[in-house]
């Protein structure tokens, strides 16, 4: 509910003292959710690395496929971020 209410920063402690704890599945959930903040907010290096982490060690999760997809997105964005920044808004208006 926090995020509904535009209180991200609030839900992202309470994600990550979920996921640590050995609550199983609600771990990984969590885990999922504290990383999907890191992505939203551009954080992508923080976000695909806990992702890849789920995605290495949740094989039957059911957030495995969703972890393992978002990594990889992750990663791509990280790339289009360090390889077209250059090129992107901030080149062109130091014109």
């Amino acid at each position: 509910l926090l995020l509904l209410t535009d209180r991200a920063d609030e839900a992202a402690p309470l994600y990550q003292a979920l996921a640590s704890s050995s609550l199983g599945g609600a771990a990984t959930w969590a885990s999922c959710q504290a990383a999907a903040l890191d992505f939203l907010a551009g954080r992508y290096l923080d976000a695909g690395t806990a992702f890849e982490r789920i995605c290495e060690g949740a094989a039957g999760d059911p957030w495995h496929a969703y972890a393992c997809s978002m990594a990889e997105l992750s990663d791509q964005m990280e790339r289009l971020r360090s390889e077209g920044e250059p090129h992107g808004a901030a080149a062109y208006y130091q014109r």
